[in-house]
């Protein structure tokens, strides 16, 4: 979403700006450990952005996979070369499909050496049985890619608009590099697991993302409030790390799709736990991953 023109707010939007700012001052203004800034929400009240931006998570992935112990000590799969770049989604409401779309590029490449490449989340949300109205699930994509692959966004942008409607033909396939075996679930709430598939692989979470701190995030690890059993939108967990001071916060390195001047360049650290537990605003809680064949 771009930035709106400040001054040529209406008079409603320009108090509730106002509001936004005033929030936002005041919280950089004592230790939270993370700031906020204004950005393409900031004349959007909190109900009016989970309104636009989020939607109650309708992830459950297959069977869970068996624990390995993680390794190391940080990852990130976005110095490997093994994620795609920022997105800018936020008016999809749906954050699921971007956010299959992209673990399943991320997996291809680290899986099978496949080129890195945007998937079409436009075709997920169009093409499956209730997609448009963010009614699909995990399954459902499971079973669209399997039955019809995935056109990257360039290639079904390219196709002639029919409204919300999907651009393609029924028997349409287009094969993907790698065969999708299934998407499987990370142990619930298992902190340690999710850090092994990560370690392994971007992971798919959901997670609360409906406050005002998350509404407005730019820099630091969040440990905002927020109700881990709310999940309400999706991201790509791409790695974890530890700050380099003396007594150093775990975090997770977590990709959304609203846009680069959301968060830190489109991305969020946020505080990593360990042992079991949902994890900070829910990060553990229901989180999963593609399964290919090379």
């Amino acid at each position: 979403m771009g930035k709106p023109e400040w001054p040529y707010l209406s008079p409603e939007r320009a108090k509730i700006f106002a509001q936004n700012r005033a929030y936002i001052v005041a919280h950089n203004a004592t230790i939270h450990g993370f700031e906020v800034a204004l950005n393409s929400f900031a004349d959007l009240t909190v109900d009016e952005f989970q309104a636009v931006a989020l939607r109650p998570s309708t992830q459950a992935f297959g069977g869970v996979a068996d624990p390995i112990i993680p390794t190391s000590d940080s990852v990130d799969w976005r110095a490997k070369g093994k994620v795609t770049g920022v997105h800018d989604l936020a008016q999809l409401g749906c954050s699921l499909p971007d956010m299959m779309a992209d673990s399943l590029s991320s997996a291809e490449a680290i899986t099978c050496g496949a080129p890195l490449v945007t998937y079409s989340s436009e075709e997920l949300v169009q093409c499956i049985p209730g997609g448009v109205a963010c009614a699909a699930g995990v399954k459902d994509f499971e079973i669209y890619v399997k039955a019809h692959g995935l056109m990257t966004a360039d290639a079904y942008d390219a196709l002639p608009a029919r409204g919300v409607e999907c651009r393609l033909n029924s028997t349409a396939v287009h094969k993907l590099p790698c065969d999708v075996s299934t998407w499987e679930n990370v142990a619930k709430d298992d902190n340690d697991a999710l850090k092994s598939a990560v370690e392994a692989q971007p992971v798919v979470v959901a997670l609360d993302a409906s406050s005002s701190a998350f509404q407005f995030y730019s820099k630091g690890i969040f440990s905002g409030a927020c109700d881990a059993s709310k999940l309400n939108h999706a991201m790509l967990a791409v790695g974890y790390a530890t700050e380099e001071t003396q007594d150093g916060k775990d975090f997770w390195i977590v990709k959304n799709n609203w846009g680069m001047a959301w968060g830190d360049n489109g991305y969020i650290s946020i505080l990593r736990q360990s042992g079991k537990g949902p994890g900070a605003c829910g990060i553990a809680a229901g989180a999963g991953y593609p399964v290919l064949k090379a």
